[in-house]
């Protein structure tokens, strides 16, 4: 069954504006509008999940994803290797680090 997108962001959009100190939502909120191709408004909330929550790497992971398909591989190296240190039992972020850093070394 296929995500209903738009639902998902209203309900993420709800979400932030009764408690804009959850990470999770912001990034929830983000990955519902990347998934709809709405790409700048997807980082300013991957951007605020950060903000609210620095400490999370689920945040930093959803972050470092948009900004590996937006090709700003520097960043998304950067995302990718907070949100391996802050959960080392996370093996996919330590991964994307390295696939990100590789991408950022053959520009």
């Amino acid at each position: 069954q296929t995500p209903d997108w738009p639902a998902a962001e209203a309900a993420y959009r709800l979400a932030v504006e009764a408690a804009p100190g959850r990470a999770e939502d912001w990034s929830n909120l983000g990955v519902s509008l990347e998934r709809q191709g709405k790409l700048a408004q997807a980082l300013a909330a991957h951007e605020r999940a950060v903000k609210a929550g620095p400490e999370s790497a689920k945040a930093r992971f959803n972050l470092g994803v948009l900004l590996y398909r937006r090709r700003e591989f520097s960043r998304a190296a950067a995302e990718f290797g907070s949100a391996a240190r802050l959960d080392p039992a996370a093996p996919q972020a330590a991964a994307w680090a390295e696939r990100a850093g590789k991408h950022d070394h053959d520009r």
